[in-house]
């Protein structure tokens, strides 16, 4: 199985999603800058409230991810893209639950749907615990060339998060983890409750 790329900026302003507003999944919560040489430009900021705009956002078999929120504890969701262009991409999304369990099966379904593909590396993460890894080689849905993505996928707490780098030359491939760890920490700022 070959997975295309979603080139997310794109899909989730043409699937219509709602801005930013003041869900379970703040977009305090979300990065608001990048590191260089990252993109710096903020392409959109949005707000998922159903599973389906859920999995839509995700690299995984949006059918599975749309299940597993809609019979889960999911609160909502924010994603954050910044672009340089269609083929050169950064994606926070931060998915919320009431419950981490939750969290932490979303991730587990992603990385394991994700792994079926012949052009997707998984691998467990030890920097965080229970993240993963993985790298993805394809073209994107919109863009003119094939990109290497790479991305993390984390449970913390009661929530779920993905950081994905996107380019056609492989140069931000470490940037994802970082990302993902800066994403935990805000993220940990957030009272257990």
């Amino acid at each position: 199985m070959i997975r295309r790329i979603t080139a997310v900026a794109l899909l989730l302003m043409a699937a219509g999603c709602g801005p930013q507003g003041s869900g379970a999944a703040s977009g305090e919560l979300l990065l608001t800058q990048l590191p260089s040489p990252l993109p710096q430009t903020v392409a959109t900021t949005q707000e998922l409230t159903e599973p389906g705009q859920v999995a839509a956002a995700t690299p995984a078999d949006a059918t599975a991810v749309t299940q597993v929120l809609a019979g889960s504890s999911f609160k909502d969701a924010r994603v954050r893209v910044w672009t340089q262009d269609a083929d050169h991409y950064v994606t926070v999304i931060l998915v919320a639950f009431n419950a981490a369990s939750d969290a932490a099966r979303l991730v587990h379904v992603e990385v394991d749907d994700m792994s079926k593909g012949s052009n997707t590396f998984v691998q467990p993460h030890a920097e965080l615990p229970g993240s993963y890894v993985f790298v993805i080689h394809g073209a994107t849905r919109q863009g003119q060339q094939a990109v290497i993505c790479e991305g993390v996928w984390a449970p913390v707490r009661r929530f779920a998060i993905e950081t994905l780098t996107c380019s056609s030359t492989g140069a931000w491939a470490t940037q994802a983890e970082q990302l993902a760890q800066q994403e935990s920490d805000l993220v940990k700022q957030v009272p257990s409750s």
